[in-house]
């Protein structure tokens, strides 16, 4: 419409006055500055002391069906072997294989010398490699 005229209470900026008028003056003052800062202070230390306490675990299995034949196995293995301590795996990206080849040996090495790692349970697929490098060369 042409003669449409806007609502006074529209034109008017409430946010602004509030802002002019209230809390901007109330921000300047040095005490609340203060308290301003203090309280910032607090929240900060708080979420700090939080982050510190929180625990970082992750079981995979607590993301499995629980009446899966995973989870089965593994509460079996806990039952019947329970001595056997606990099972890791160690996944490598952006690896070239071939010219990373001495490090890799250096890495099985150093698994099976570790007194803390059981050999007998070692399984790689890089030491079925070696063998089979070593018999196509010979």
């Amino acid at each position: 419409r042409v003669d449409f005229k806007p609502n006074e209470c529209s034109q008017r900026n409430i946010q602004r006055q509030v802002f002019t008028r209230i809390i901007g003056p109330c921000l300047m003052r040095k005490k609340v500055k203060a308290l301003v800062i203090l309280i910032t202070l607090i929240a900060l230390s708080i979420n700090i002391y939080g982050i510190l306490q929180l625990e970082r675990n992750f079981n995979p299995l607590l993301y499995l069906n629980q009446d899966s034949y995973p989870i089965q196995y593994y509460d079996k293995l806990v039952e019947y072997y329970p001595d056997n301590g606990k099972r890791a795996d160690i996944y490598l990206a952006g690896v070239d294989y071939y010219r990373d080849h001495d490090a890799l040996v250096g890495l099985m090495s150093a698994l099976r010398n570790n007194p803390y790692v059981n050999n007998r349970t070692l399984n790689s697929w890089f030491s079925k490699y070696e063998e089979w490098l070593d018999q196509r060369q010979h």
